[in-house]
């Protein structure tokens, strides 16, 4: 999939260079992502890749970004705080610090939430062993019904 995504925005790449700012954020947090999934499933490791490793790897491709944004495309300090709505130039330590601060959180949440998906879905899995074969899953959990309570169609 991130194949795909990257091999659309490449397209337009020509025309808004600035598309390499999610290229290189979308191939780099997604490949970390895929060498830890990687060693949990092919290499027989329920670990995955190690906290530190990982965090090493997102700070890497952290960095990459702040380089890409700051040097290479030379747009600056000057960021929009959300309910504020005025540009507010920040001094560049700071700024480094809350562009790090926002990636790393967020792909730190991103984790977080694919590591409950995988969770979620082992338990379905588990709860559908129990259900009848080709019975709808809701109609064994009693929601079939719901659906329709909710005038849903």
């Amino acid at each position: 999939m991130l194949v795909v995504i990257n091999a659309i925005m490449a397209v337009f790449v020509k025309n808004n260079p600035m598309l390499v700012l999610p290229m290189v954020a979308t191939l780099g947090f997604g490949l970390i992502g895929f060498l830890d999934d990687f060693k949990k499933l092919y290499l027989q490791n329920p670990e995955g890749m190690s906290p530190k490793a990982k965090m090493l790897g997102l700070f890497v491709v952290t960095v990459a970004l702040l380089v890409l944004y700051l040097v290479v495309f030379k747009l600056g300090t000057t960021t929009i705080i959300p309910f504020i709505n005025q540009p507010i130039t920040l001094a560049l330590p700071v700024f480094i610090l809350f562009i790090a601060f926002i990636l790393l959180g967020t792909t730190n949440a991103v984790n977080l939430t694919d590591g409950i998906d995988g969770l979620y879905a082992k338990g379905i899995e588990e709860l559908g062993d129990d259900a009848p074969v080709g019975e709808n899953p809701l109609t064994y959990l009693g929601l079939d019904d719901t659906l329709y309570d909710l005038d849903i169609h």
